[in-house]
């Protein structure tokens, strides 16, 4: 939780950081226990409360993120990346150094459950999905999607209040668009931030895996597939990821795990996609 969402830890070093030094956090903080630690058995108001068992264990516990990854752990050999994606869009780049991270490009440190650092990135594609859609319901077809790139129509950053390499600027959709094809613009936008954030990453080696609300956009996951045909995307269908990594605490180190189901995703043979990326590349300067 303090490599995720704060300032407060040095992942390289594994130690707080200077600016908890200078708070004095580290004297009013408790000590560090791993994630998988027993720290004893639930309160007997609590057990009343829920019908637990009275002997049945707490556990440190896991951020909503690193749970999920968690699995990908145990069933993985690096290099590999993980798509998460829902409100936020967070890449998280295993085995990948974290040497290259750019913070004006929203791109950090994170720690694994172990406290090794992995490379992440991010920006709020769920968001700006939404706001580029309105209120048109239904999903980008491959019809849709050619019409607007043969239009030259597109959705340029940034349509969200926070994170990403262009949270500065005001979003703007240049061109003409009818309401129906608002899902595959949309759809478009966040395919192709994605891989421009995978590409400052430098996450170019190894399988791609979507997690969350966009594996089952399956325009979404074709569109990824093509623009980074070196790498193989699988789609994840896995619902519940975020509960069954932080279910595996309860035996960790768990190693040579089942892979959850996925599904490979083929590339489309988008007519005039890779033109589409390079003038909205160049639009975005």
């Amino acid at each position: 939780m303090l490599g995720a969402h704060s300032d407060l830890w040095a992942p390289l070093q594994r130690r707080p950081s200077s600016l908890a030094a200078k708070l004095d956090l580290p004297r009013l903080t408790p000590p560090f226990r791993p994630a998988w630690d027993r720290l004893g058995a639930v309160k007997p108001d609590i057990a009343a409360l829920t019908g637990l068992g009275a002997e049945t264990q707490v556990l440190s516990g896991v951020h909503d993120s690193n749970a999920s990854l968690l699995p990908h752990l145990a069933s993985r050999k690096p290099p590999f990346t993980i798509v998460s994606t829902g409100t936020w869009v967070i890449l998280m780049a295993v085995g990948l150094g974290v040497g290259g991270l750019n913070e004006a490009d929203d791109m950090l440190a994170n720690v694994d459950v172990e406290g090794r650092p992995i490379a992440c990135g991010k920006f709020m594609g769920g968001r700006e999905y939404s706001e580029i859609v309105g209120v048109v319901m239904g999903d980008a077809d491959d019809a849709a999607l050619t019409r607007v790139m043969a239009s030259g129509a597109m959705a340029l950053p940034c349509f969200a209040p926070q994170g990403g390499p262009f949270a500065s600027r005001k979003g703007e959709i240049r061109g003409e668009v009818v309401p129906a094809d608002r899902p595959a613009l949309a759809t478009l936008y966040v395919a192709l931030m994605s891989d421009l954030m995978l590409t400052r990453l430098g996450a170019d080696n190894g399988d791609l895996i979507v997690e969350g609300s966009f594996a089952a956009n399956s325009a979404y996951c074709e569109l990824l597939a093509t623009l980074r045909p070196a790498q193989r995307v699988l789609a994840s269908g896995d619902a519940a990821g975020t509960a069954r990594g932080a279910a595996l605490l309860a035996q960790w180190p768990v190693r040579h795990m089942k892979t959850a189901q996925q599904r490979s995703i083929a590339p489309s043979s988008f007519d005039g996609l890779i033109a589409y990326r390079a003038a909205w590349l160049d639009a975005i300067g």
